[in-house]
């Protein structure tokens, strides 16, 4: 009779562990099919922020929050430091992920942030030193990118829909220009990154 608690505790240390491991399992998986199937960055980083994760599967078959993040992504001649997609209420099909898989299939928001740094900039624009990036006029119309020196337009690149679901705004400090926007539907570079 006295080593029946041992059943809970076991039920509950065996509980905790699996909501441990699975978000890591989760992480890699993404991780690994990024990496599998573009050329466009150097590496990539996802984190699933949502304890306890497989609880919350079963019950509303989402995830509170989860950060990809890719490095050196090459757009035409630019090179991005970074470009972060930030997705809330992800919602995962159920049945696939007992089988093993992590296929997304809506989210209730999201926003991507692209940092563009001076010595990409200026290895773009023909300089060997860096430059104050505020001496470079930066917009995006119609999902072009348009770099302007002097008044005139030095570099455009296409940002694609895949990379940026949305408009971005930019904002611009001497060392990075920034363009970040918000989104509903679930970008394509994230449903070829982590589905299957």
């Amino acid at each position: 009779m006295r080593k029946l608690w041992l059943v809970p505790a076991v039920l509950a240390v065996l509980g905790l562990g699996v909501e441990l491991v699975a978000p890591q399992i989760a992480e890699g998986q993404i991780e690994s099919r990024a990496q599998e199937r573009s050329a466009d960055f150097a590496a990539v980083d996802a984190d699933i922020d949502s304890f306890p994760m497989v609880t919350r599967l079963l019950l509303t078959g989402k995830v509170n929050r989860l950060t990809i993040t890719l490095t050196e992504v090459v757009r035409q001649r630019l090179t991005f430091a970074e470009v972060s997609f930030t997705l809330t209420g992800i919602g995962l099909d159920r049945t696939k992920l007992i089988a093993g898989d992590v296929e997304v299939t809506d989210i209730d928001a999201g926003e991507v942030r692209a940092e563009l740094r001076s010595d990409a900039i200026a290895a773009v624009l023909g300089v060997a030193e860096r430059i104050g990036l505020r001496e470079v006029g930066t917009e995006v119309v119609g999902g072009t990118l348009r770099l302007r020196r002097a008044g005139r337009t030095i570099v455009e690149v296409a940002l694609g829909a895949d990379l940026f679901p949305c408009e971005p705004a930019v904002e611009t400090t001497d060392k990075t220009i920034v363009l970040s926007c918000t989104f509903t539907e679930v970008p394509d570079i994230i449903l070829r990154t982590a589905n299957r």
